[in-house]
């Protein structure tokens, strides 16, 4: 923010908002589902609520985990006079409705309950602040990263949901840990990811776990650097059949140094930017 790299800024505050989520969701909805089970391994006596008190905790922890990078934007700026005024009046609102929750004889539960909505509105007051402080694109924060993280939310939780009680104690903790963390993960593939980040995804698990050497990559730019730097000569440039120069690689030369995907400029991170938009073509020329 300080250099004035707008773009790359929110990216990171999107970036991290996500993941921050997604990272304690993961945790969130097994621990929510056998929470009984889980305070009756810690605890001997199990205190009435305690269980819904955690659950409503891990709920308002979801929702701090989303909006922390947001508040730790208005930091970044600096000007926080405002901001604190704003944020310590609606989290003071909590002593009174929690008062005349009480008073009115509505379970405990309802305290937490209420710190839970605030939260929520807090969060959504944080949004509309930074439109006006740091011009946060508000729509674009609803979309990939509310939205995100709701459709991975809610795909995730009804297998587990059925799935629970259909086992006790260790078992049915171990079942809804291991599906929750699958499906989750493949959700988070699909609907959680943007275009680049999933791009990302792939390349790293190309390098690191198929072939070391220029035919794990998909696409290609042509340079035909990499048949230059192989020391076995074994790659070599031709046309494919849609007329686009790629590298053939002999595998039974190769020796997985590595080196010709180190000289790749399309497997070069520094190139190839988890967030870098799509160029524009105005125009293409082709023998």
């Amino acid at each position: 923010h300080a250099l004035g790299r707008k773009d790359e800024f929110m990216n990171l505050v999107f970036r991290s908002s996500r993941f921050s989520y997604y990272l304690l969701l993961l945790l969130a909805i097994p621990a929510m589902f056998c929470m009984d089970f889980i305070l009756s391994v810690w605890l001997d006596i199990v205190p009435q609520y305690t269980a819904d008190f955690c659950r409503l905790i891990l709920l308002f922890s979801l929702i701090d985990a989303i909006s922390a990078p947001l508040w730790l934007s208005v930091q970044a700026v600096g000007n926080i006079r405002n901001y604190q005024i704003i944020m310590s009046l609606l989290i003071v609102l909590n002593l009174p409705l929690a008062y005349w929750a009480l008073k009115e004889g509505l379970s405990p539960l309802s305290v937490w309950g209420i710190r839970v909505m605030i939260n929520g509105i807090i969060y959504i007051v944080r949004i509309f602040y930074l439109k006006g402080l740091l011009q946060l694109p508000v729509l674009r924060y609803l979309k990939e990263v509310v939205l995100s993280s709701l459709v991975v939310t809610l795909l995730t939780i009804p297998i587990p949901f059925l799935l629970n009680g259909m086992y006790s104690g260790w078992l049915n903790l171990g079942i809804i840990t291991f599906t929750s963390a699958a499906i989750m993960l493949i959700m988070v593939y699909v609907f959680g990811l943007n275009k680049g980040e999933r791009l990302f995804i792939q390349n790293s698990i190309k390098k690191n776990v198929l072939m070391n050497n220029i035919s794990s990559l998909k696409d290609c730019y042509g340079c035909g650097v990499c048949a230059v730097a192989c020391p076995r000569k074994v790659i070599s440039i031709s046309l494919n059949a849609n007329g686009f120069y790629v590298p053939l690689v002999v595998h039974a030369g190769c020796t997985e140094c590595g080196l010709c995907l180190s000289v790749c400029a399309y497997n070069d991170d520094s190139v190839l930017k988890v967030d870098q938009k799509q160029p524009k073509a105005y125009a293409a020329w082709s023998e």
